[in-house]
């Protein structure tokens, strides 16, 4: 793993661009991985890019799972403390509004 994992230690490039034209596909399966530059371990930071060599996002590297890669954003920004703060934020304003009736929520999806 990566000393400093708001970086990203490598690069993979799809193999086919027709189910990612659009970013919000958050999961690349083992299947749709191209070239990987880099030597990525097991819950590395990467990015991901389109056949193109567009930027498509930054997630999560399993090596071992079919899921290859899990979108964290789409964006270039860096994986850091203020990246998780700002979406636990979002994701408790969004319950606040949407749950209603209950005294208990999930705050956190896997």
């Amino acid at each position: 793993m990566n000393a400093d994992a708001s970086v990203p230690t490598a690069q993979v490039t799809l193999k086919t661009q027709r189910i990612f034209e659009k970013p919000g596909h958050c999961w690349v399966y083992a299947g749709h991985l191209g070239q990987v530059e880099g030597k990525p371990g097991a819950g590395d930071l990467i990015d991901v890019l389109m056949p193109s060599g567009r930027f498509y996002g930054r997630g999560f590297f399993n090596p071992f799972s079919k899921i290859s890669v899990r979108i964290l954003t789409f964006e270039r920004e860096p994986i850091d403390e203020r990246f998780w703060t700002r979406r636990f934020q979002q994701a408790i304003r969004l319950r606040e509004r949407v749950v209603s009736q209950s005294n208990a929520y999930r705050l956190i999806y896997g």
